[in-house]
């Protein structure tokens, strides 16, 4: 089923439930999908998703057995392959040099690394769950009774990570401006948890 790519116009209202507010049903759900996806945060799209709790709970009843199957896994490792590898051909400047001229110590640069790699395992696993919703609300089916082995074990990066987020409520003018142009930027009325998890680095995300 081919799904024409069209950004909204006007874009809609986001309302996100943020994990700090959750409760009930929806924080037991936002739990789960972080076991099961093996990640330290909700996604914006499931954070969005959860304004329509009926919706939302029947979405995660049949999405959770796919996420934690082996062929979702490696689908999503996959495409993360692939677009890191395409990344790399646009040659970005590395940033550690700059950043330990500025005062950067070498635990600090870990910190931003591994915030960044627990970001990367778990962004393309969000990305086709927004496809997989996508399908079905527009009426599509999932072919076929689905994948049916469930990988188990351990797949996410090794070491723990505390996120802390830094919403749009929390920065001065400075960062307000910084989310305001990333959200013109990429056409979206909201700020994504990639940049609020690394905005905790201020003169780093600047940079980057």
């Amino acid at each position: 089923m081919g799904l024409e790519r069209l950004r909204p116009d006007p874009a809609p209202t986001v309302r996100p439930v943020h994990e700090y507010v959750a409760s009930g049903v929806t924080d037991e759900i936002y739990r789960d999908i972080k076991a099961a996806l093996q990640v330290p945060w909700v996604g914006v799209l499931m954070l969005a998703y959860a304004r329509y709790p009926t919706f939302f709970e029947c979405l995660w009843r049949g999405l959770k057995p796919i996420v934690e199957s082996r062929a979702f896994i490696d689908e999503a490792a996959g495409i993360r392959d692939f677009v890191e590898r395409s990344a790399a051909t646009f040659a970005p400047a590395p940033l550690s040099a700059p950043l330990a001229d500025m005062g950067y110590a070498v635990r600090e640069l870990d910190q931003i690394r591994a915030i960044i790699e627990a970001f990367s395992h778990g962004n393309f696993p969000y990305m086709m769950i927004a496809a997989i919703a996508r399908l079905l609300i527009e009426d599509g089916a999932l072919a076929g009774g689905g994948p049916t082995a469930i990988a188990g074990g351990h797949h996410a990066p090794d070491g723990a990570v505390q996120f802390v987020m830094i919403e749009e409520h929390h920065g001065q003018a400075a960062l307000r401006e910084l989310y305001a142009d990333i959200k013109a930027t990429v056409g979206l009325p909201f700020v994504n948890s990639d940049y609020r998890g690394l905005a905790r680095w201020p003169s780093y995300f600047d940079m980057a």
